[in-house]
């Protein structure tokens, strides 16, 4: 990460703070940014750990994502004993841990395109905060209730949190956005 710098009509260079290539960003921006690189590390890392037991892996399937029959098809009716092997692949526990890895390195996507859009919204800088701060509740919370619901269920409750404030993030920047030029939403 570069510092930005402009240069006025007489030649003085002034700071106008931290930048990812060309664009210069707000601290705020450039944090969600460098946190949503990791973050995807980590849910690139959670699908070489589930590559592992997948498909015949090396690995035998964790206990906690082994469910011993209670699956129904979608006409109501349990599979026949024959197959129950096969059906763990879309037991409950593991529909959420892949979902789980999924939001780890999608939403860091949405983040880091988020951070390079936000700073050009027409939003105050306390609003652009809150946005932001909204996206990285989203960002950690959707995937890690995904986990962690994979464990244990009724934790699923909790995506009333994440859920709706990844999308009020996401509504302040195209609200942002769609402001008249010299029209500043005031904090």
């Amino acid at each position: 990460m570069e510092q930005a710098q402009t240069t006025d009509d007489a030649g003085n260079r002034s700071h106008d703070g931290p930048r990812i290539g060309a664009i210069p960003l707000s601290r705020e921006a450039t944090g969600l940014i460098r946190f949503a690189w990791y973050w995807m590390a980590f849910g690139l890392f959670i699908g070489c750990f589930m590559g592992m037991y997948s498909f015949d892996g090396p690995l035998p399937s964790p206990s906690m994502l082994r469910e011993a029959g209670g699956e129904v098809w979608a006409d109501g009716n349990a599979p026949p004993a024959i197959v129950l092997e096969q059906i763990q692949y879309t037991s409950v526990s593991r529909r959420l841990l892949r979902l789980g890895h999924i939001a780890f390195i999608a939403l860091s996507i949405i983040s880091i395109l988020y951070a390079h859009f936000i700073d050009q919204t027409r939003l105050s800088s306390g609003k652009k905060t809150l946005a932001i701060n909204l996206v990285k509740i989203g960002l950690v919370g959707i995937p890690s209730i995904c986990v962690l619901a994979s464990l244990w269920l009724p934790i699923k409750f909790l995506f009333c949190i994440p859920g709706p404030a990844m999308t009020a993030g996401v509504v302040m920047l195209a609200w942002g956005l769609a402001e008249p030029p010299g029209d500043r939403v005031s904090a």
